[in-house]
């Protein structure tokens, strides 16, 4: 049951609250060097001990570097399954594009009823490979360009 964190849309936070992620995000940091699970100590009105996997603290990570640098963040489920309109959303695409994409086999998807129903893992696997994609064909096109001379 793996997490993705992703960015979404900017938040305007306070400067406090941009610092408190800094410290946050380098305090897991840190931590992420350790091999075993960790226990904290959170201390309201009663002291409670909470144990953390370092699978979670990794994700903690993440989050805190996202928040300081602005971003907000949406944890999502690796199952959790997109409409065509959200996975378009996702992609920032059309979604008669992301249909045609399922339909030619290139993002799977299974129907509920009528409606076409995308993993979520499948749908980030589909975006990593045409990142990877384009990364490879920019490359050859540079090198293209600097044997040409341009």
């Amino acid at each position: 049951m793996g997490q993705i964190v992703r960015n979404v849309e900017s938040d305007v936070l306070s400067e406090n609250e941009t610092l408190i992620a800094k410290q946050g995000s380098e305090f897991f940091r840190k931590l992420k060097k350790t091999k075993n699970d960790l226990r904290f100590i959170l201390s309201s009105d009663k002291k409670q001990e909470l144990q953390i996997p370092l699978t979670v603290v990794n994700l903690l990570q993440q989050i805190f570097d996202q928040v300081s640098s602005g971003s907000s963040v949406t944890v999502v489920s690796t199952n959790k399954e997109f409409s065509t309109q959200e996975a378009a959303d996702y992609l920032n695409v059309s979604r008669p594009y992301v249909t045609k994409l399922c339909e030619n086999g290139e993002i799977p998807f299974h129907k509920v009823g009528n409606q076409r129903r995308i993993l979520f893992q499948d749908l980030s696997s589909y975006r990593d490979s045409m990142r990877s994609e384009r990364q490879k064909a920019l490359k050859k096109h540079s090198a293209l360009s600097q044997k040409l001379g341009y």
